[in-house]
């Protein structure tokens, strides 16, 4: 019989996920830092924590205007592919005219991505 799994690293990231048979499902951690949990999983929505598979929270970052607000602390705000690490919970960004893209990072959390036109 067919196991669903997931592989995940120490920070609870789902690496990899499928189906194989039952007593195939412990070596699919085959990297260092790697472990495998049973369960059915997403990658993008998922993450593991205290040995179960959990849906990662949503981001509470909000954009207005060039103001990021709600981040999550810590956080990494990428403005067009730059990446910047940031530790408040608000920023103003100066931005040059033009469109932008935003995402904001900060695993377990789900990315937020806004895009922004500055004129």
């Amino acid at each position: 019989m067919n196991s669903q799994y997931a592989v995940y690293n120490g920070a609870g990231r789902i690496l990899r996920y499928g189906s194989c048979p039952e007593e195939m499902v412990q070596i699919q951690a085959n990297h260092p830092g790697e472990s495998v949990i049973v369960g059915a999983c997403d990658d993008l929505r998922h993450y593991v924590a205290g040995g179960e598979i959990l849906e990662r929270p949503e981001n509470t970052a909000t954009l207005i205007g060039t103001i990021l607000t709600g981040l999550p602390v810590p956080c990494t705000i990428i403005i067009d592919g730059q990446r910047y690490g940031h530790d408040e919970s608000a920023v103003e960004l100066d931005l040059l005219a033009g469109e932008h893209t935003i995402t904001v990072e900060a695993f377990p959390v789900l990315d937020a991505t806004f895009t922004v036109s500055v004129p």
